[in-house]
């Protein structure tokens, strides 16, 4: 949100700006007027895609997500009880092909599946599926006890893209 983040050539990731919520992933000054390197990037698996709002998600090129920054709604990981978290793995997440980040909430998708956390307040944790995806989100919704509103594809008819972007 008042900070930016760029993907280098070589899969490294720099980061300038506001950095009150620990946001830019590397550093303890609260502004950085010049680009800082973020430790979201591990050895031999660069990164390939960067998504910030207050806080920072990072995919790399096998599929793993970490983030940084913000966490006061548990959008950068749910077990740490700390408003703002350093750089961390979302372990549950091992082949995510994109990553997408609102202001309280965090999602990622592999193609089939997507895995969701952080708040729900305005049902923003929505999941779309088709088929027998819809009875695992359900199953993984209910087991995990994230409050997501699961839309069958088969019950928009005709089908409505505006509903499904919206």
């Amino acid at each position: 949100e008042r900070h930016t983040c760029v993907v280098l050539h070589s899969g490294g990731v720099l980061c300038w700006g506001a950095n009150d919520r620990g946001q830019l992933g590397d550093s303890a000054n609260p502004f950085e007027a010049s680009p800082v390197p973020a430790l979201a990037v591990a050895p031999g698996d660069p990164i390939r895609e960067i998504r910030a709002v207050d806080h920072t998600c990072v995919r790399s090129e096998q599929g793993n997500i970490r983030c940084f920054g913000a966490n006061d709604s548990n959008q950068v990981d749910p077990a740490l009880a700390q408003p703002n978290a350093p750089t961390t793995a979302a372990s549950w997440v091992t082949s995510a092909d994109h990553v997408a980040l609102g202001i309280s909430h965090t999602c990622a998708a592999d193609g089939v599946s997507m895995s969701c956390w952080g708040a729900n307040g305005s049902s923003q944790l929505t999941v779309l599926a088709y088929g027998t995806m819809v009875f695992v989100a359900e199953a993984a919704a209910r087991e995990t006890g994230i409050d997501a509103e699961i839309i069958d594809l088969r019950s928009l008819w005709p089908l409505d893209l505006d509903t499904i972007v919206a």
